[in-house]
């Protein structure tokens, strides 16, 4: 960190009473300043998780029509960085929004506690059209009311035209594409957001901050819980986006789809800028891998050669001068870093799963089975067998029930009509798409994965465990960080 500049939050002042403070979302709490002209000014930021600098140095500004792909391997930083623009999280250095723009962040608590429909909700946070629809009311209540005065027929025409002006008199069309978009049928549009699943309610999150139009628009893996059509319907959406838009995503389709202006990619605790699209991203990322790549061999062999005269004639009283000097040249080498993307290929993920118990041939079955949530049956009938050896893969769109299937199968949703066979021997586990919500975040990840494991097996002890953690990249010091403190 350069100096002595330590901020919480660079003193800023308040946004004008029509700005966006009431079109911010997820608990943003920007703080507005001069930005030159540019949307978000970030200078000089240390982004922090609990005590480690996740990142340092970065300098980023957003200027209006911005469309940035933040990118990097998982825990770089990335939701961190993200939070960290939105205002979300405290930081050291200087975060300043220019005053008047509005910010919107997916919230991933999504609606479930809402009473609306989802077209309700999809519609309550168009905030301008809102205020417009109000006026309007209030304009044609009086006149309905018999104030038929110079002053009321002309506070009706200005309401009609701030309402049209506001895309008022398109508003239905408007929300019929996003839900469309997303996925949602017709039928669905006058559900309460409490008959859909978690997933569900996460797309109507969606869709409300897509509908609300911010001037900043911030995305956190927006495309969990979308299946292919949506996604490209999303990156379709965010291309013609006339706001500025920043996307955190694993997701190359919707990065190229979305039609970027800039990468941001988190690496090294570092947030390195590159302007142009992903492709173009791709490319000089894979140039420069390279050119490290020959850097980093080169200086290896120059060293291994080094120490291979050091160690043959060290001892040898006719070449100590030339050694001690090779010794010296082998001290003054600056070590270049293996290449971040090299490290992490060969860090990836390698695991086997243990060899299963002895099972019958016929593990798992569903005969004439009747099963689906709140006594309403979404299958009927239904017989499926599961074979010892099998490789199964449920397919199919959102909202048809693979994961109700799963449930049934697995014996979490009691079967309403049919019958469920389980074989004596089989060991089953259950990993569900909303299994992370459940993990106690004030815990260490190496005790939550060890008491987990021992109620199967009592004989794991902390260095299996620390094994299996490491196979998927959690390694050294990150098993016995608090759950809470990792990303998602």
């Amino acid at each position: 960190l350069a100096g002595d500049k330590v901020e919480e939050k660079a003193a800023g002042v308040p946004p004008p009473a029509a700005g966006g403070a009431d079109l911010a979302k997820a608990d943003c709490n920007p703080t507005y300043g001069e930005t030159g002209g540019a949307m978000l000014l970030m200078k000089d930021v240390t982004v922090q998780r609990g005590p480690r600098d996740l990142m340092s140095g970065v300098d980023w500004r957003l200027v209006s029509g911005d469309r940035v792909g933040l990118v990097g391997p998982n825990g770089a930083g990335k939701s961190s960085l993200l939070s960290a623009a939105a205002g979300r999280i405290p930081v050291i250095g200087t975060v300043l929004v220019k005053p008047g723009v509005s910010m919107g962040y997916l919230i991933q608590t999504a609606v479930s506690g809402s009473k609306r429909t989802a077209w309700q909700e999809a519609g309550s946070q168009m905030h301008r059209v809102n205020r417009a629809q109000r006026e309007l009311d209030e304009a044609t209540s009086a006149i309905e009311g018999g104030d038929i005065s110079d002053e009321a027929l002309n506070r009706m025409t200005d309401a009609q035209e701030a309402f049209g002006a506001a895309g008022g008199y398109d508003i239905d069309s408007k929300i019929a594409a996003v839900l469309q978009g997303l996925g949602f049928s017709q039928e669905d549009y006058s559900k309460s957001c409490s008959d859909f699943s978690g997933g569900w309610q996460m797309k109507i999150a969606l869709a409300r901050l897509l509908l609300s139009e911010p001037d900043l628009l911030f995305l956190d893996e927006p495309t969990n819980h979308l299946d292919a059509a949506a996604k490209a319907w999303l990156s379709s959406f965010i291309a013609g986006y006339e706001g500025t838009v920043v996307i955190v995503s694993h997701e190359a389709s919707l990065l190229r789809g979305a039609a970027l202006t800039s990468v941001v990619e988190v690496r090294d605790e570092k947030a390195h800028m590159f302007r142009g699209s992903y492709d173009k991203f791709l490319v000089e990322r894979e140039e420069r891998v390279q050119r490290a790549q020959k850097e980093y061999e080169e200086q290896q062999r120059e060293i291994e050669k080094l120490e291979d005269y050091i160690t043959r004639f060290g001892a040898k009283a006719s070449h100590a001068a030339s050694a001690q000097s090779k010794k010296k040249a082998l001290d003054r080498i600056e070590r270049v870093e293996m290449p971040t993307e090299i490290s992490s290929q060969q860090g990836r993920p390698s695991f086997s799963f243990p060899r299963p118990p002895v099972c019958e041939a016929s593990m798992l079955s569903l005969s004439g089975a009747t099963f689906g949530w709140n006594g309403e049956a979404m299958y009927s009938g239904t017989d499926l067998e599961i074979e010892k050896g099998m490789r199964m893969c449920i397919l199919g769109p959102n909202g048809c029930g693979k994961s109700t299937l799963l449930s049934a199968l697995s014996g979490r949703l009691p079967l309403l009509a049919g019958e469920r066979r389980v074989s004596d021997q089989l060991d089953m586990g259950l990993f569900t798409q909303d299994l992370a919500q459940e993990l106690p975040l004030d815990r260490e990840a190496l005790s939550v994965v060890l008491e987990h494991a021992q109620r199967k097996d009592p004989g794991i002890i902390s260095e299996r465990a620390r094994a299996v953690m490491g196979a998927l990249g959690l390694t050294g010091s990150k098993a016995l960080q608090k759950i809470g403190t990792m990303s998602g």
